[in-house]
């Protein structure tokens, strides 16, 4: 069996796992990363940005508006 089918096969069990039990899911794949750190040290930073990137966007959250900032100590009217 190819790497790429092995992979895939890994990436749709993960998702489904992820759709049960999303909490767990992702503290597991952090720790698995986490121990896997002499490979993800071996990445480039342009790498890493890429594979980041949908991760921090997908836990970023609902994007919020800010309004102008309120120094401390001033009550707004």
């Amino acid at each position: 069996m190819p790497a790429s089918r092995i992979r895939d096969d890994w990436v749709n069990a993960t998702g489904k796992e992820l759709n049960r039990d999303f909490h767990g899911t992702v503290q597991a794949f952090g720790k698995l990363i986490g121990e896997r750190k002499a490979k993800a040290d071996e990445l480039s930073q342009f790498c890493r940005e890429q594979l980041l990137e949908p991760i921090a966007k997908a836990l970023a959250g609902p994007q919020r508006v800010l309004g102008p900032a309120t120094p401390a100590g001033v009550l707004e009217p």
